[in-house]
């Protein structure tokens, strides 16, 4: 399993994406007779999204590993929730509303937002049954969220009102979960309207801080 990357989505440092390539090319090398996982970005769906610096990096490293292992499986994840202080939407968002800093909020965004303890139950479970070898597997939420929602969850957690300006930009697209829908209704992962608040109150309404590993 590769799980080292560029932490900062918005970010195109050349030489993080560089650190990123060679540390996956030297795990390729050892990784003979095992199931290569990579884990790549539901981002390149976006076409807001897919022209980043990021996401061509993350699309090349998935072609890296689809050529070069000669077993492989990819996960593509979306915003992924939970204790660490990289760069997500959601860490990004609580700390503009948090500080109180100006920040852009668009209306026709929307993110789908998963707990990483689920994504990490799903994808041990098809890991497990090696049901997908050599192939490229969407791990999300069935439910999407406007991004102001996800600014509304955060005010609502801190009390306090962010300081942003709604700009008209953004674009609502789906993920094709096709694949792994007969996973989640076998380990009774409840995706409702209710998810994104719930995962964001489960790992940021315990204090005033984001959580820290």
């Amino acid at each position: 399993m590769f799980a080292s990357g560029v932490s900062d989505s918005q970010g195109n440092s050349e030489a993080a994406f560089q650190r990123e390539e060679d540390l996956l090319r030297e795990s390729l090398e050892t990784s003979e007779g095992m199931i290569f996982i990579y884990f790549g970005t539901c981002s390149t769906y976006d076409p807001t999204l897919k022209e980043s610096a990021y996401v061509k990096h993350k699309m090349r490293m998935e072609e890296v590993t689809a050529r070069e292992a000669k077993k492989y499986l990819i996960f593509r994840l979306p915003q992924a929730v939970g204790v660490t202080t990289s760069k997500t939407l959601v860490n990004y968002i609580w700390s503009m509303v948090q500080s109180g800093e100006r920040f852009e909020v668009w209306t026709k965004a929307y993110r789908n937002l998963i707990d990483c303890e689920d994504a990490f139950r799903i994808c041990s479970y098809v890991i497990d049954r090696r049901v997908f070898v050599n192939r490229t597997v969407n791990v999300a939420s069935t439910v999407k969220v406007a991004v102001p929602k996800v600014v509304e969850i955060v005010e609502r957690i801190l009390n306090k009102k962010g300081n942003y300006v709604l700009v008209d930009k953004g674009c609502d697209c789906d993920i094709d979960l096709t694949d792994i829908l007969p996973t989640i209704r076998e380990l009774g992962i409840e995706f409702d309207e209710k998810y994104p608040e719930r995962v964001v109150r489960k790992y940021y309404a315990r204090n005033d801080q984001p959580p820290k590993p």
